[in-house]
Order: C-alpha cells, then sequence, then structure tokens
C-alpha cells in the first residue's frame, strides 16, 4: 500500500506502478507502459500531483467516497487513487466498442480488482445510468473528444456529482509552450481525426486552460485550481543530457524547458479540480 502522504517519491511510484502494468496481459496490446521512463516522466508526476490536488481539495485516506472514472485503458488512475485513497469505490465508464471488454484475459485480471466496476459507457450517453458521485475524473479523456461532444458531457455530469462533489481533469495544456511552438514550425501537436481500436481518437482537440475555464463556466462549473506539470518536457531535457545529438535540437529542448520550468502555466499537461457553482461552500467529503 502506498502511503498517502507526500513521502513517496516519482522514482518510486514508478516502479511500483511499473509492477502494477507488468501483470496486463500481452494481448491487451498494451506494452508500451510499461516501459519505465513512461510511467516515470508522465504517470507518476501526473498522479503525485492527482492525490495532492484530492488532499488540497478536502478528500482525505480516512473518507468513504465514490468514484466516477472515464477510459480504464491500463488501469493506473483508479488503481493508485485508491492507494492513496483506499476507502474509495470506482465505477469505471469505458467506451462500449473498448478493445477491453474483448479481451477475456485482461477482463479477468480488471475483475480481480474488488474496489472497482467496470462498465460499458459512451460519455455522450450518460444519462443512461443512475447514481451520484462525491469525485468524477476525466484523466487524458477530454483531447481525444469532439468538443462539443466534452462541452454536452460536463453538462450532463452536473447530474451525476453530490452537492459537494469536485470533477478531476488532466489533459495536455493547448497553451503549453512546447505545443504552441511546435504548430508555429508547422509539426504536429494535434492528431487527424482518424479512428483507432485502442484509444478511439487520438489528440483531436487540446485544451488551452482558458478556454477550458470560459467552456466549463458556461455549463455551470467553477475552476478551484489549476496545477501544471511537465510530463515529457522533464523526459527530452533529460534524454538531451546523455545524448547530446545536434546543437539546433540541444538549444530547442533546453530554452522549451527552462521557459516552462521558469512559467509553470507554460509546461505540457494540466491537473485542475472542479465544484459545481451550485455546491455548497464546505470542505468534502465526509469521513
Amino acid at each position: 500500500m502506498i502511503d498517502s502522504s507526500t513521502s513517496i517519491t516519482q522514482k518510486e511510484m514508478a516502479s511500483t506502478m511499473l509492477d502494477f502494468v507488468r501483470q496486463i496481459p500481452v494481448s491487451a496490446d498494451l506494452e508500451w507502459v510499461k516501459d519505465f521512463k513512461f510511467l516515470y516522466y508522465f504517470e507518476a508526476e501526473r498522479l503525485l500531483v492527482m492525490r495532492d490536488a484530492l488532499l488540497n481539495a478536502g478528500f482525505s485516506p480516512e473518507s468513504s467516497f465514490r468514484v466516477l472514472d472515464f477510459g480504464y485503458l491500463h488501469g493506473l488512475i483508479p488503481e493508485f487513487l485508491h492507494r492513496f485513497f483506499p476507502k474509495a469505490q470506482f465505477t469505471v465508464f469505458d467506451h462500449p466498442e473498448s478493445p477491453n471488454f474483448q479481451n477475456q484475459d485482461y477482463l479477468q485480471l480488471i475483475n480481480t480488482r474488488s474496489y472497482l466496476k467496470l462498465e460499458p459507457c459512451d460519455i455522450a450517453h450518460l444519462d443512461k445510468h443512475e447514481g451520484k458521485f462525491d469525485l468524477i475524473v476525466l484523466g487524458e479523456i477530454i483531447e481525444h473528444l469532439d468538443p462539443t461532444v466534452v462541452a454536452k458531457a460536463v453538462e450532463s455530469l452536473q447530474k451525476k456529482i453530490t452537492g459537494r462533489g469536485r470533477l478531476l481533469i488532466t489533459t495536455p495544456n493547448g497553451a503549453g509552450i512546447k505545443n504552441l511552438f511546435f504548430t508555429l514550425i508547422g509539426r504536429d501537436t494535434e492528431h487527424p481525426v482518424i479512428p483507432n481500436a485502442t484509444m478511439n481518437y487520438g489528440h483531436i482537440h487540446l485544451w488551452p486552460p482558458q478556454q477550458l475555464e470560459k467552456t466549463f463556466q458556461h455549463y455551470g462549473w467553477k475552476n478551484d485550481k489549476t496545477y501544471f506539470t511537465h510530463g515529457f518536457e522533464r523526459f527530452a531535457f533529460c534524454e538531451s543530457n546523455r545524448h547530446w545529438g545536434s546543437l539546433r535540437h540541444q538549444i530547442l529542448t533546453k530554452t522549451l524547458y527552462f521557459a516552462a520550468q521558469k512559467f509553470p502555466r507554460w509546461r505540457g499537461f494540466t491537473v485542475s479540480i472542479w465544484s459545481s457553482a451550485k455546491a455548497r461552500p464546505d470542505i468534502l467529503p465526509e469521513p
């Protein structure tokens, strides 16, 4: 069990994550997640910031609360949020056509996790499901969706959250300096709208924080706080120290990293936490 305090390091977190994802059968076609560097530079940083955001919002490891998560994939979000908040119970909605529902070996492994229930549900069809939740998580989801679908979904989620609940979102930063620079020089930062079996769509729309806030505010949400993480910028910076490459590559990689280090809102990813504009201003949830 991971201590919910701030004592665990990013490296320790990544090592624990690696042990977890190694259980995923090869047939699930998720071998790319079994890479320590990916886990260290992206997933571990992201999950640690998510944990801190929830602690700052008033969630406690001693609290029992219900979580609605979207998109199971490798299962790192429900697994590690549960390790930080062991009394939390998860319902995970995954796209009905997700390969996860076709792979019996993977389904059997997922079903051993007593803290969660995996159900087929398209985010556009939330009204078909009953129940309210203390925490709703959209982790690396909204960039894969048409923004009009996102807008309709977050409006529907108002009906799914308890009076003092929270919405937690992680997504690439559409205003991150690396994304903006790559767009300027003609490199892809958003993917073509071509479906694939694993993700449905790639990153077809990146959300700058200000666009996210204006959109969500319109649909009844209040931004409590936004955190910014490096993700792959730090990976590129550290790799450039190990492998010199061209002078142009060195200058570009280091300039983008140091700029994002100096100005956090230029970093590559955001973790944001939201409350319903109709919610009471209490600390939540009840233990």
